[in-house]
């Protein structure tokens, strides 16, 4: 069965300290501070519930800025998952420095995923999203994605990431997997033939197809 991890997600903190190498509370602050800044994001509280980003739509933010922002974020609060993960582990204190339940209530709201509606993707995050998309149809980590089914083979997966072209790829990237590769690769990185499909310019050359409408250019 398909499922998501959710990281972050509903999360109220942590319950302990965790000793982490030393910087890292101040580059965990500093990256927040940020993407609050260049998104122009601010907190709010209700009730009893955890202070969280308030919710906006980014309207005021460039396409190109949201996304490149959201692109960063969104992998480095992964990375600060797996990173705590492994930090609670940590029965070593020496050289070391700690975070506390306190520390953690400062950066907390920041540990999710921002979300940039399709309309205002840019090229690079429309490559970045279908490169994830590739790997899960692959059957390999990506972002927590677990498809829960047999891997599609590379042309079965490329051939899905044209479907998503067709309503998706408005910045005409036209991502395919080269013909002996098992990853995406924008057009001008390689040459389409009717009669080849995808392929790099250097192996055209040598191409054993009879009649290849390439071989002459």
């Amino acid at each position: 069965m398909p499922s998501i991890k959710t990281f972050w997600f509903f999360a109220q903190g942590i319950k302990r300290s965790a000793f982490v190498p030393i910087g890292t509370l101040a580059e965990i602050t500093a990256h927040v501070e940020w993407v609050e800044t260049s998104l122009n994001i601010e907190r709010e509280k209700y009730l009893d519930n955890p202070v969280r980003w308030k919710y906006t739509q980014y309207k005021e933010i460039d396409n190109e800025t949201l996304c490149e922002v959201a692109m960063v974020h969104n992998r480095w609060q992964r990375r600060i998952f797996y990173d705590f993960k492994e930090w609670f582990k940590n029965e070593t204190v020496e050289g070391m420095e700690e975070i506390t339940p306190a520390d953690a209530e400062q950066f907390f709201p920041a540990l999710t995923d921002i979300t940039v509606p399709v309309e205002r993707w840019s090229r690079d995050y429309y490559i970045d999203r279908m490169e994830v998309y590739y790997e899960a149809m692959r059957g390999r980590e990506a972002e927590g994605i677990n498809l829960g089914g047999k891997a599609l083979t590379p042309p079965q997966a490329s051939a899905v990431i044209w479907l998503f072209a067709s309503i998706l790829d408005d910045h005409e990237v036209c991502l395919e997997v080269a013909k002996g590769c098992d990853s995406l690769y924008s057009y001008g990185d390689y040459t389409h033939c009717e009669k080849c499909g995808a392929r790099f310019a250097d192996e055209v050359i040598g191409c054993g197809k009879r009649k290849c409408p390439l071989k002459d250019y």
